[in-house]
């Protein structure tokens, strides 16, 4: 019977009956069988013309595809039944092929289970031609299988004396005298004292013990304790590392270093595999610490929002994660370590009270202020100014010139001290004040906003509140009328004639000598006095500052 793809049935234009007279006349089950037939042919069945036969075979191109390997016609969706035999007997080749090549049995045990991978995805409809090859190309290059030699290699021991250790000690290969004493080997016949202790002198410099456990093997083997080892490893790390909670290009370059170690097993380098094994434990170890370092960081910058420096920190985190992304997996931990102890100090500055915090050492505010090299902190003590309090009341502009620091690195610092010191400010004269707030005020503007973006990313995700005010309603205004009242019409004042003085000079009055003499004292007195005044006032301000 017809497969339900390759019905006739599904053919426009071919009913049941007509499909009846198609599969009697032309021989037919399917409908792939129709390609090999031309227009002429089908015209001979009866029922079916010139149109009806176009049709059919459009209908067939429509139905049909060939394969993109062997161009065997095949139907949609469908495994091209070719292709998956062809695939069957390279497995079926390939496993004789590992009988009769001579490969360590650890390395053939994972060959066999490739191609059982293989033979599983062609069952599902999979055809893994390029597994198949490759493991082809392994099989080349894999290293052929040492056999243990045989008791007879041992000296003194012939065809009919190995014969009889065989069979009295039930042994195959000299490894196996091992665990045999000069005792053992004496009860057997032919075999004296002198004769066993030269066969397991001989027996001693033809094994060695592997330098990881120990296991007896021959030179240029590899261990097959060591190798089941390394396998068992790799698996379990394997499995660490997919539910690791790290990014996916770092799990990705991971699956590279676990294929080389695997690639190290099956050539026989098991030190290298061994070794490499172990630094990409310790870089998941570290993977997994800064992820979260990263989160732990996160979480400190926004419980500590109005102490941190935004736009530092989200530098200093990019410049982690640059790390992490390039494999340099224990800078990116210490580097975020020591941005984690930034946000522990910063937090014991912001709980100083005003005196404390001033007569912090300017050296160790640097020191512990994320953004502020150490180096800053020395160039401003040596210019003068120790403590928090005595950079403050300097001003930028002076820190500047006297410390020989850039203008935006004397802002920065005056900036992270007033962050500190929050609502109780150092006192500082009015001019370095208003200096202060001139160049400040655009670092905290460009803070703040950086701030508003990072808590409008938050808000965005919270569903929005509902309001409780209620809207006011406004009270119609009444309508002015359009007619305007005349204005009274103002009588313009009368104008008064101008009196003219006389032209001719009047007499001078004279002036007392009494009221001369107090006009004169009001004059001298204070010009003795203000100037003494200054002069008192100039070396109180020298003395205290």
């Amino acid at each position: 019977m017809a497969s339900e793809k390759g019905e006739l049935e599904r053919l426009k234009g071919v009913g049941p009956s007509r499909a009846e007279k198609l599969r009697k006349n032309l021989d037919i089950e399917e409908i792939k069988e129709l390609v090999q037939l031309s227009k002429e042919e089908l015209k001979q069945v009866p029922g079916v013309g010139e149109k009806r036969a176009e049709k059919i075979l459009e209908s067939v191109k429509d139905l049909i595809e060939r394969c993109d390997r062997c161009e065997s016609i095949t139907y949609p969706e469908e495994v091209c039944e070719s292709c998956s035999q062809e695939l069957k007997e390279g497995v079926e080749e390939f496993k004789d092929r590992l009988e009769e090549k001579a490969i360590p049995e650890g390395l053939e045990e994972d060959f066999r289970e490739s191609l059982e991978e293989i033979e599983a995805k062609r069952e599902e409809g999979e055809l893994d031609f390029e597994a198949l090859d490759s493991l082809e190309q392994d099989v080349e290059e894999a290293p052929e299988k040492t056999e243990g030699p045989d008791i007879t290699s041992i000296k003194g021991v012939g065809g009919s004396r190995a014969e009889r250790l065989r069979d009295e000690l039930e042994i195959d290969e000299v490894k196996d005298l091992v665990q045999f004493d000069k005792d053992d080997l004496t009860d057997i016949k032919g075999i004296g004292e002198k004769r066993a202790g030269e066969i397991l002198t001989n027996v001693d410099e033809l094994i060695e013990k592997c330098g990881r456990c120990g296991s007896l093997v021959y030179p240029e083997e590899r261990c097959e304790t060591c190798t089941e080892e390394l396998e068992k490893d790799t698996e379990h790390l394997r499995r660490r590392i997919d539910e690791a909670e790290i990014p996916v290009t770092i799990k990705e370059t991971f699956e590279g270093s676990l294929a080389k170690i695997d690639l190290s097993r099956k050539e026989g380098a098991l030190g290298e595999g061994f070794e490499a094994l172990d630094s990409l434990r310790g870089d998941l170890r570290a993977a997994e610490e800064v992820s979260e370092q990263l989160e732990t960081i996160k979480t400190e910058i926004d419980e500590n929002s109005d102490i941190v420096d935004f736009s530092i920190y989200n530098r200093k985190v990019e410049e982690i994660k640059e790390y992490f992304e390039d494999g340099e997996h224990e800078k990116a931990k210490q580097r975020a370590e020591k941005l984690l102890r930034y946000i522990e100090d910063e937090r014991e500055f912001a709980q100083m009270d005003k005196e404390e915090l001033g007569q912090e050492s300017v050296v160790d505010f640097s020191r512990k202020t994320c953004g502020i090299k150490s180096i800053i902190g020395e160039k401003i003590y040596k210019a003068g100014y120790h403590t928090l309090k005595d950079v403050v009341k300097t001003g930028p502009t002076h820190l500047k010139e006297e410390a020989d620091i850039d203008k935006e690195m004397a802002n920065l610092v005056i900036k992270r001290i007033d962050d500190f010191a929050g609502e109780e400010e150092f006192e500082v004269e009015e001019e370095v004040e208003e200096e202060i707030e001139e160049e400040i005020e655009p670092l905290k503007e460009e803070e703040s906003t950086k701030k508003e973006e990072v808590f409008k990313e938050i808000e965005e995700t919270k569903p929005p509140k509902p309001s409780k005010k209620k809207k006011k309603k406004k009270k119609p205004r009444p309508k002015k009328s359009k007619e305007v009242p005349e204005r009274p019409k103002k009588e313009k004042p009368k104008r008064k004639p101008v009196q003219v003085e006389s032209l001719e000079p009047k007499e001078e009055e004279e002036v007392p000598e009494e009221v001369t003499e107090k006009e004169d004292k009001k004059y001298w007195i204070p010009a003795i006095l203000f100037p003494i005044l200054f002069a008192v006032i100039a070396l109180i301000l020298f003395v205290v500052y």
